[in-house]
């Protein structure tokens, strides 16, 4: 089989700029200190993060005839990620998303460009035919794909013996109740504390999880500096950051560092690994991750992840 993953992706253009100073609208023009132009999106941090580790993944996506289009298309083939399913837009430009960070908080301005001729139609049988796993990232953000997701995963489900993971990201309207159809068919469900007590209604991280695995899938909750906790059935197992990572741990940007922690519990999940060993990696991904500038820059790579912790 190709590949080991499958997924549609919100491509983007990355800007990322640090600083200690907040902007301020006014025409004041305040000083940062650095820029980063990079590839980002869920999905690609996801899928770099996962190819570093070892795995193989292709990206279903479109992208602006741009100059932007072709460098994120150049930095996924340098990383080892399979674009044979990127497609090119005639009229819209590549997505961009310029992410502010200060002082370990951030903000985000999104330009969906071409993302918005991302259809169901991109994906067909044949394709499902040469990967054992899909994952979905950005269910929020990719809106035109919400009404496509539940018959697809019970496609998966009842005939194509794939196994699926979710990421569903921030929902900016609050419309979460849109996602709850989609859990039982979700193989492993990684939601953050803030997304997961959101959709759920709960203001306890551990009640969350507890409500949200009883639809019968593993949940795993990130939970920044905290580590994260994993959630099957009557099973409750919290890993936290190891105090050799969180040691030496200097943060320079959070940008993909959740998506990276995906990757590292998906490589691990699919080796068929145990739980605590998926928690070990994904928190490791996670931490090396937030240490440079950019969702991609700092992921840990083969050669770290061989290494023990400390």
């Amino acid at each position: 089989m190709p590949y080991d993953i499958l997924a549609i992706a919100d491509v983007f253009a990355d800007v990322v700029i640090t600083g200690k100073e907040k902007p301020e609208f006014g025409q004041v023009e305040k000083l940062s200190d650095s820029y980063e132009i990079e590839l980002g999106g869920s999905a690609p941090i996801f899928a770099s993060q996962f190819t570093k580790l070892g795995g193989k993944i292709a990206l279903i996506s479109v992208v602006g005839n741009d100059i932007l289009g072709a460098f994120v298309k150049k930095r996924m083939q340098d990383i080892g990620i399979d674009i044979e399913h990127i497609h090119t837009s005639s009229t819209q430009k590549t997505p961009m998303g310029l992410n502010i960070s200060i002082l370990g908080d951030r903000s985000m301005l999104t330009v969906l460009g071409a993302m918005e001729e991302i259809v169901p139609d991109l994906v067909s049988d044949a394709l499902l035919a040469q990967t054992r796993h899909w994952h979905i990232a950005s269910f929020f953000l990719l809106e035109q794909l919400q009404d496509f997701w539940l018959s697809f995963l019970q496609k998966l489900k009842k005939t194509k013996c794939i196994t699926t993971s979710l990421d569903t990201n921030w929902a900016p309207a609050g419309d979460w109740d849109r996602v709850k159809p989609l859990l039982p068919l979700i193989d492993v469900f990684l939601p953050n504390e803030n997304e997961a007590m959101a959709i759920t209604g709960l203001a306890d991280v551990h009640q969350a999880g507890i409500e949200l695995s009883k639809t019968g899938n593993l949940v795993v909750i990130k939970r920044g500096g905290e580590g994260a906790t994993a959630f099957l059935g009557d099973l409750v197992l919290h890993y936290p950051v190891p105090a050799t990572l969180r040691s030496n741990l200097q943060v320079a940007d959070t940008t993909g560092a959740g998506d990276s922690f995906d990757g590292g519990f998906i490589y691990e999940w699919l080796q068929g690994a145990p739980l605590e060993k998926c928690l070990e990696t994904a928190i490791r991904c996670g931490t090396s991750s937030v240490q440079r500038v950019g969702g991609i820059n700092g992921q840990l790579s083969l050669e770290q992840y061989k290494q023990p912790i400390g």
